[in-house]
């Protein structure tokens, strides 16, 4: 699992609020995507778990592969839950 702290001090003083979520990425393409908020490499047919802290960086995130989706014919299935995971 890949790891991810969008919060900062700018974020919080406007309100973001560090809720942990563990995003499911699934790339159904035959090409390599790269997530650019975190940096991370989808590849083909592979699936990618990110818990991401923040919700401005979890909306950023959904906002870039609907990015990739639009320009790539959806081939990027997302999902989430909030992790209930204290570590």
């Amino acid at each position: 699992m890949n790891e991810f702290d969008g919060t900062n001090p700018i974020l919080s003083a406007l309100g973001d609020m560090a809720i942990v979520r563990d995003v499911t990425i699934l790339n159904k393409g035959f090409k390599k995507h790269i997530e650019p908020l975190t940096g991370i490499h989808l590849l083909p047919e592979q699936t990618v778990i990110i818990r991401v802290t923040g919700d401005a960086a979890f909306e950023n995130i959904k906002k870039n592969i609907d990015q990739i989706n639009f320009l790539k014919n959806n081939s990027i299935e997302f999902n989430f839950e909030l992790s209930t995971d204290e570590s």
